[in-house]
């Protein structure tokens, strides 16, 4: 760090004395200035980054406590230390009016050379010091403002990615509900044994970029820093035993067993994030059932320490080589090429679920021999529950068991922008005698609900003219001026992030239903709706 030679400004009316200082300051490697008067010395101070002035206090016109009083009045300036050298008086009183005026010291004449040096090193000392001090915080301060900068284009760049996919989730889910809704309606539709076998293959394709599309955006929201946990009370028993027997089906349709053991030690009600957790549990199961062709597939929960939960998996299936084990939680990494060809997938699934065990306070292992299993483990911080959970119904979108049948045809207003959806959805309800009026936009769909009568809305959100967030808002606000009871409101939307679902419950929707949407699903959720006939 190379500084600017320091400055010294000694000011005297007298040019012998001037002289005589200066010879003095010679060997303090410092720049020299002179003044001969007291407004000389304070133009000169508006100049140069004075390191010390020596002031004479006798001077025609201004003496040297003036100048020193109006030094310190000056932004600029009233920090230059300031020393007095003076024949004028050794007396305290004269000392005293030197400090008042701002001075740091008070030399009198004739001037020991000896102490004058010795002071005035350590005045420039300070000085050196002051400088390197400034360097670094304007370092610091320019450092600081580029990293905010680049805090705040990563942000930026993190919002566009996260927008970008969250776009084109909506937009890929939306042309999938008319192929998957389309397909239901085509099953139910009296098909031949090679148009059914067709269409099965179309479903499960369509399924798995279903999956797909679901995986990028979980690992997008993931990298963007911006998934959330929730910390509710829930049934722990219950949610992994549930989540073995969504997979049942498929290991009994491969002859091997799937056990689920909850230890009698575990907590039954824990805090933390059911959905996670299940959708954790879901992948590593599901993992296990996919490679494994003989022999069965476990799930172990037992209590690890304070508050810990730790979960095991095993199989006894194609196993992963010691080879691949270290790259098994890398994204679109598979333990092998050969895994991928014979049984499909992105490997987006376990480095997902690493994201998911870290957000959750834990880690995730595994231990593996090639054609003999593995067994994937990790570890949630669960604290046990206080209270029994309640079950929050507002935002949940996974098929709930067959509904009571419905007792009378509903008047129902549906709104959507794409024909495609509109006809699914149709295809569905008017198999139930619904009678369904449909309109395209929002601005259609608030002055269709104000002129007719509709027991239930099914709210597109994403449309042209008017959004279905603003066209719901419109809604409620005509029914409280009207004193009318609310109508039933579902937000049927290809926006599937977490976020969006509360965005839709805020706006005044009963219900959120992500795109693709199955019928059963949609008319179960219809049937358990509190459905009152509208006012006149």
């Amino acid at each position: 760090m190379t500084l600017p030679k320091p400055e010294i400004l000694i000011v005297d009316d007298r040019k012998e004395n001037l002289i005589a200082l200066e010879a003095l300051l010679e060997d303090c490697d410092a720049v020299v200035k002179k003044a001969f008067s007291g407004n000389e010395a304070l133009s000169l101070t508006l100049k140069h980054n004075f390191a010390l002035v020596l002031l004479d206090v006798q001077m025609p016109g201004m003496d040297g406590f003036e100048v020193a009083e109006l030094m310190r009045l000056n932004a600029r300036t009233k920090h230059i230390p300031i020393i007095f050298v003076t024949a004028i008086s050794k007396k305290q009183t004269h000392i005293f009016k030197g400090y008042e005026s701002g001075a740091v010291d008070y030399l009198p004449k004739p001037i020991e050379p000896l102490i004058l040096r010795s002071k005035v090193k350590i005045f420039l000392d300070l000085w050196r010091q002051q400088q390197k001090l400034n360097i670094v915080i304007a370092e610091s301060t320019k450092l600081a403002t580029e990293l905010s900068i680049a805090k705040k284009e990563a942000e930026a760049a993190n919002r566009a990615k996260t927008e970008f996919l969250a776009t084109m989730s909506h937009d890929i889910r939306t042309p999938m509900n008319a192929i998957l809704g389309m397909g239901e309606v085509l099953q139910e539709s009296g098909l031949t044994s090679e148009q059914s076998h067709a269409l099965k293959v179309l479903n499960s394709a369509g399924s798995n970029l279903l999956t797909l599309i679901n995986d990028i955006l979980d690992l997008s929201k993931v990298e963007a820093g911006q998934l959330r946990m929730e910390s509710i009370p829930f049934d722990l028993h219950e949610l992994t035993l549930s989540t073995g027997q969504i997979l049942l089906h498929k290991a009994q349709a491969k002859k091997i067993g799937l056990n689920v053991h909850n230890n009698s030690d575990c907590p039954r009600y824990v805090m933390g994030d059911p959905g996670r957790l299940r959708q954790v549990l879901l992948n590593l199961i599901g993992n296990a059932v996919k490679f494994t062709d003989i022999g069965r597939v476990s799930l172990t929960v037992e209590p690890f320490g304070k508050d810990t939960i730790r979960f095991t998996v095993t199989d006894t299936g194609i196993g992963i080589s010691e080879g691949h084990l270290k790259r098994i939680f890398d994204p679109f990494r598979q333990a092998e090429d050969s895994t991928t060809r014979r049984f499909g997938g992105t490997g987006l699934g376990l480095s997902i679920c690493q994201r998911l065990v870290q957000a959750m306070g834990g880690d995730i292992t595994v231990e593996s021999n090639k054609d003999k299993g593995s067994a994937f483990q990790f570890t949630a911080l669960l604290a046990e529950a206080e209270d029994v959970p309640v079950v929050d119904e507002q935002i949940q979108d996974t098929p709930q068991t067959p509904g009571p049948t419905q007792k009378a045809p509903l008047n129902i207003l549906l709104v959507d922008d794409v024909e495609e959806n509109r006809m699914v959805i149709s295809s569905f309800l008017n198999q139930t005698n619904n009678q369904i009026t449909e309109v395209v936009n929002g601005e259609e769909a608030v002055q269709e609900f104000i002129s007719g009568s509709y027991d239930l809305v099914l709210m597109d959100m994403q449309m042209p003219v008017l959004d279905g967030f603003n066209a719901t808002q419109r809604i409620r606000a005509w029914e409280k001026n009207q004193q009318r009871q609310p109508t039933q409101i579902i937000a049927l939307t290809a926006s599937a992030m977490r976020e969006d679902m509360e965005k839709t419950i805020q706006a005044g929707c009963d219900k959120h239903l992500s795109k693709p949407i199955k019928k059963a699903h949609l008319l179960d959720v219809i049937n358990r709706l509190p459905i009152s006939q509208p006012q006149p």
